[in-house]
């Protein structure tokens, strides 16, 4: 199997743990349903802090080259 394809199965596995495991404060999903290695990331400012409603968006980008270890 490819590393492409290793990583390809690391990701699936790492999305679906996230969904399946949410917690308010974070939310991760594809930028594009066809795209496992471009993901878009929310993250909420923790309670008690000056973040508090402050909402943080990024793009993580994956290559084919993740560590290749499924546990």
């Amino acid at each position: 199997m490819g590393s492409s394809s290793v990583a390809s199965l690391i990701l699936q596995k790492e999305l679906k743990n996230i969904s399946e495991h949410a917690v308010e404060e974070f939310f991760a999903g594809l930028v594009d349903k066809d795209n496992l290695f471009q993901w878009r990331i929310t993250i909420m400012g923790p309670p008690g802090t000056l973040y508090l409603e402050a909402l943080f968006d990024a793009i993580m980008d994956f290559n084919s080259s993740l560590p290749t270890r499924l546990s």
